[in-house]
């Protein structure tokens, strides 16, 4: 489809493994279509470490560094959002590499 996509979440707070993994699961096939995805952060305030693994983490390990960084954007309104999802990313490579 080569469009660029929004994604973004109802409530503030995302946690919860299965929940990651479903949007994860959604994420992939936008991938797989070709298309170029936004997620919108805006009104999250929080975010858990189960959630970014599963959604952010999982998907890193899966597309690859280059996918990733260009097929995936982010709109955010605060850096520790940021840092839990670099964190998150960081420890599951990390964590193959062994």
């Amino acid at each position: 489809m080569n469009e660029t996509v929004r994604l973004s979440f109802s409530g503030t707070d995302l946690s919860s493994r299965t929940y990651g993994q479903e949007q994860r699961l959604i994420l992939e096939k936008l991938l797989q279509n070709g298309d170029k995805v936004t997620i919108d952060l805006r009104n999250i305030e929080s975010i858990s470490h189960s959630f970014a693994d599963e959604l952010f983490a999982v998907l890193y390990s899966k597309v690859g560094e280059k996918t990733f960084s260009e097929k995936i954007n982010f709109i955010v309104k605060s850096e520790d959002l940021v840092q839990v999802i670099s964190d998150s990313i960081r420890y599951r490579c990390n964590l193959q590499s062994v």
